[in-house]
This record gives C-alpha cells, sequence and structure tokens, in this order.
C-alpha cells in the first residue's frame, strides 16, 4: 500500500500539488462561515433531561443565557457578616459587567437584590429583603427570618434549604463574545474574593470552563 502511494506520488508531483492546493483554497473559503459555538445545548439531544430543565428555566426566568454564582459557607452558614457582605459585593460587581443584562435590580438576583411584599393597614408593597448588610446579631436573625418566612420565594432559589449556600443568578448578553469576556470578568471578581489571582488570561484561551453555568466561590 505504501509502495504504491509512494510510487503514485513520484509518478505525478504535480497532480499532487494542485490537488492540494485546491483542496487547501476550498477549505480556506469556508472560513468566514465558521462560528465559535459556546452552547452546550446544541451537542444534546432535544429531549435531553438537561435540555428540558434548560428550557424550563428560560420559560420561568426569560432568559436563556444565565450565569450561577453559589456562595457556601459549610462551617457558619451564610447568615453572618462576612460572608453577607461578600454577596452584596459580587452581586454589585457583576452588575457593573458590561456583558450582564442588569436594566432592572432583579435582573441580577441575590439576597442583596431580592424583594417581598409587605403589607399594613394603610399601605401595601415590595420591600427590599437586605437593604444593607445586617451586622448585629438582630439584623443576622430578622434576615435570617424573613428569609424562611418567605420559603417560597428565596428557599431553594437563592438561598438553600439548609442555609449553607446562597445563589447569584445573573442575565447575560447574548453572544459569544460577551460569555467569553464575562468569564474572565467573573473569574477576576472571584479570585479577588478568595484572596488569589485571576481573572483575563495572560496567553490565551486555557480552557476547562463550565460557559454560563456556575462558578462556587466556596467557603464564605
Amino acid at each position: 500500500m505504501l509502495k504504491s502511494l509512494y510510487a503514485f506520488v513520484l509518478r505525478f508531483p504535480r497532480l499532487l500539488i494542485l490537488a492540494t492546493l485546491a483542496l487547501t483554497a476550498f477549505l480556506a473559503a469556508q472560513i468566514p462561515d465558521l462560528r465559535w459555538e459556546t452552547d452546550a445545548r446544541v451537542y444534546l439531544p432535544k429531549g435531553h433531561p438537561a435540555i428540558r430543565y434548560d428550557e424550563e428555566v428560560a420559560d420561568r426566568f426569560g432568559v436563556k443565557d444565565a450565569l450561577i454564582i453559589a456562595v457556601v459557607n459549610e462551617e457558619e452558614g451564610i447568615f453572618n457578616p462576612e460572608t453577607l457582605a461578600r454577596i452584596e459585593r459580587i452581586t454589585r460587581q457583576v452588575a457593573a459587567l458590561p456583558g450582564v443584562i442588569a436594566r432592572r435590580t432583579i435582573d441580577v438576583a441575590s439576597l442583596s437584590t431580592a424583594s417581598f411584599f409587605s403589607g399594613t393597614e394603610e399601605a401595601v408593597g415590595t420591600v427590599p429583603l437586605m437593604p444593607r448588610v445586617p451586622r448585629t446579631p438582630e439584623e443576622i436573625e430578622r434576615l435570617k427570618r424573613l428569609v424562611y418566612d418567605n420559603a417560597g420565594l428565596f428557599v431553594g432559589n437563592i438561598v438553600s434549604p439548609d442555609g449553607k449556600a446562597a445563589m447569584i443568578r445573573a442575565k447575560l448578553k447574548e453572544g459569544a463574545a460577551y460569555r467569553y469576556m464575562t468569564y474572565w470578568q467573573i473569574r477576576g471578581i472571584l479570585a479577588a474574593e478568595a484572596g488569589g489571582r485571576g481573572g483575563w488570561p495572560q496567553s490565551g484561551w486555557e480552557g476547562g470552563t463550565q460557559g454560563a453555568g456556575g462558578w462556587p466561590l466556596g467557603n464564605g
């Protein structure tokens, strides 16, 4: 087999070169049609459970591209001044990113942006759940009570049932460029919170990302 191929190359070198050039030109002509596909949904069958769940989230929250960050404190739980301040800082910084949709406060959902209905004999309206970071034990207990008194809104949504994790959910602008940029900016924010280094790569794409999924920060 190899001898036949070798003989063909020696006999028709010009034909081989022309064929190679023609193939190269054909492939080069396809470059303008190439696109960067960052949506993992296209690689899964339509009926896959992950696809159904993703579609349910899109229908419920009105957004296809969402970013989820988990802040976890296994030892103390999230209801302490330091972890709550961290949630507030991350929420504020994420909302300021150019690749994040933050037209409304709730577009970047977390304990620091959530609200609930409250009423008196005189008025009914929405009240911020955490207008400022609680500092005293009494303020912490009040926040915790509000969260679990309104469990249908907050528990299993932005706070875990055991109180050891909280979620920050942000809407992303559509487009691969926004995803790529926002990913590295989020990494920078989380690395700064964790006391490390991170952010935009120094030499190209490093891989190993989770796309528009979740980046757990670790202990709060």
